[in-house]
């Protein structure tokens, strides 16, 4: 009959030094993933009333440029990821079709990293046989915190 084992048979009992070093290592590790969003390790502004002030900020620079016909510093608006989806060139000749007239950011309401800025948007809308008019049409944008700056999401 094989020998049977104790089931502390042959165990070491651990000194305090590696019982430091795993403790360490696990505050380490927790800490990091315990930081709530919006927080220093996730975001460079710590309050969430600063991120939506960007926003509005960002978007309202963003409209600016729209309505100035600065199309490129529009588009540099939109957050990297965005960007790769659609050109410089196509955005501008899509914008440029678009008649913006005026343009008021009414605010924006955030959670976490992400905010959705709320801005009333003043188009040309041509209508057969009366001829062009303007047209006020609520917009919703979303933007989100990305390596410390606030990009436009494109949707």
């Amino acid at each position: 009959m094989p020998p049977t084992l104790h089931p502390t048979a042959n165990k070491r009992k651990p000194n305090s030094a590696s019982l430091l070093a795993v403790a360490s290592v696990l505050v380490t590790f927790l800490s990091g993933c315990a930081s709530p969003p919006g927080s220093p390790a996730t975001a460079s502004s710590t309050s969430l009333e600063a991120v939506q002030a960007r926003a509005v900020q960002r978007s309202t620079d963003r409209w600016k440029a729209l309505l100035d016909k600065r199309y490129d510093d529009a588009f540099a608006f939109y957050s990297p990821a965005s960007r790769r989806g659609q050109s410089a060139s196509d955005f501008s000749a899509a914008m440029q079709r678009m008649g913006y007239l005026s343009a008021r950011v009414e605010g924006a309401t955030c959670k976490d990293e992400v905010c959705t800025v709320h801005t009333a948007v003043t188009l040309s809308v041509t209508i057969p046989r009366v001829g062009s008019r303007p047209q006020i049409v609520p917009v919703e944008e979303t933007w989100v915190v990305n390596d410390g700056e606030v990009w436009l999401i494109r949707r």
